[in-house]
């Protein structure tokens, strides 16, 4: 009963912030286009290390690695969202990107980026968050990984 009241009143608390961010007319940093993919002139298997490596680097633990596609996970930083959406089940819960690579030399690659709850369980549960200003830091790392594969 308690952890009800507590959502209830987080939800609130966030729904009066979010509708009094509309209302205010300040200016805010412009958000990165909602890009998913980016074609990089190098060999698939340079632009996998190198993906492997910056995201290990943040924190992310390789989950799959198969030819065409990398899939990375960390248990989430974002309190709000780590309320929101632990369950009575398993209060974990992670973020997951998955980085799909196809072709080479050059090498398009897309990605998605998730909150996962129940992770690793028959309940798991996937909220996409690529188009959100987490999904903004995520095309970030891969544009800086796209400068260092092309140097």
């Amino acid at each position: 009963m308690n952890r009800r009241h507590l959502l209830s009143a987080l939800a609130g608390t966030t729904l009066a912030t979010y509708l009094s961010a509309c209302a205010s007319t300040g200016t805010t940093a412009p958000r990165l286009a909602p890009e998913r993919s980016l074609t990089i002139g190098a060999t698939s298997k340079k632009v996998k290390e190198l993906v492997a490596l910056a995201f290990v680097e943040k924190g992310y633990m390789l989950k799959k690695d198969s030819d065409l596609q990398l899939v990375l996970e960390r248990r989430t930083d974002n309190f709000m969202a780590a309320v929101l959406f632990s369950s009575q089940y398993d209060s974990t819960v992670m973020t997951r990107v998955m980085v799909t690579m196809i072709g080479d030399n050059p090498t398009n690659l897309s990605w998605r980026g998730y909150l996962v709850t129940n992770p690793g369980s028959a309940f798991e549960r996937l909220t996409e968050i690529t188009n959100n200003p987490d999904g903004d830091n995520v095309q970030l790392v891969l544009r800086d990984i796209k400068a260092r594969a092309e140097a």
